[in-house]
């Protein structure tokens, strides 16, 4: 990459190591798109986060605002069963491992109570990355699949592939 790594040292003292790379800064070296998010056709855009850390919570919080999404934030399987009966949403960022019910049968669950035309995209967000993962999600009902850390252009497109474009609000499951 063109650059160096240098090391100074100081017994009892500790030691720095500093790496210098000849880099564009990050606005230069992405296209003008990727530098900056689109805003989204979906500023009304209902979605719910199921996450039980809360930091990851009020990241994608931030992350959705940004995106002019309108985030209902709770931490657990059954907070999400709950809240689904009383609000209408858009989509479901839903974590995969989670104490109690996990995400898994969180989707599980949400599917059998919801009819063909109610079902809400459910995407799965998760450190889990190896092979067949993704294929766990998707069994259980799940129609997409986020590896975190996620970024917010990936964020944003994966919104955009999943929540109706149309001014029509979502069904309301009962």
């Amino acid at each position: 990459m063109g650059g160096s790594l240098t090391l100074a040292s100081e017994q009892g003292k500790g030691s720095v190591f500093t790496l210098a790379l000849p880099l564009a800064p990050a606005a230069e070296a992405l296209p003008a798109a990727a530098a900056r998010p689109a805003r989204l056709p979906l500023k009304s855009s209902r979605v719910l986060v199921v996450e039980d850390n809360p930091v990851n919570r009020r990241v994608l919080e931030l992350m959705l605002k940004k995106l002019g999404c309108q985030p209902t934030l709770v931490n657990s399987g059954e907070e999400a069963l709950a809240v689904t009966t009383t609000r209408p949403f858009d989509l479901i960022l839903m974590d995969w491992e989670m104490p109690g019910m996990d995400g898994l049968a969180t989707a599980r669950a949400l599917h059998q109570r919801w009819s063909e035309n109610e079902r809400i995209p459910i995407l799965a967000i998760t450190a889990n990355a190896m092979q067949g993962d993704r294929d766990r999600c998707l069994a259980a009902g799940m129609a997409d699949y986020l590896t975190k850390p996620i970024d917010l252009p990936t964020l944003g497109a994966a919104i955009t592939r999943w929540t109706p474009t149309s001014a029509s609000p979502a069904p309301h499951p009962h």
